[in-house]
């Protein structure tokens, strides 16, 4: 804990980079706080036909992507209007 933040057991849920080394760091002290799971780089793979709604798709997309740079997106899909879209 700080002066403005209190002392807590544990950390939970994934975070970018600095934030999963913060995490990595005070969970190794002897007196740190236990993590969930070390988090990494963010991925996702999305299948769609032309079924899909690409607005839906774009944004499954771009949640992962927004992450960092080493985040991977993949788009797999036979329908090439859906891959132009």
């Amino acid at each position: 804990g700080t002066v403005s933040v209190p002392l807590v057991d544990k950390f939970f849920g994934p975070g970018y980079a600095f934030v999963t080394e913060a995490i990595r760091q005070v969970s190794q002290r002897l007196d740190g706080a236990a993590i969930d799971m070390p988090a990494g780089p963010s991925d996702v793979l999305v299948i769609a036909d032309s079924g899909a709604t690409p607005d839906f798709v774009a944004s499954d997309l771009l949640s992962q992507a927004e992450h960092g740079r080493d985040s991977q997106v993949i788009l797999l899909t036979p329908d090439a209007d859906m891959a132009r879209r």
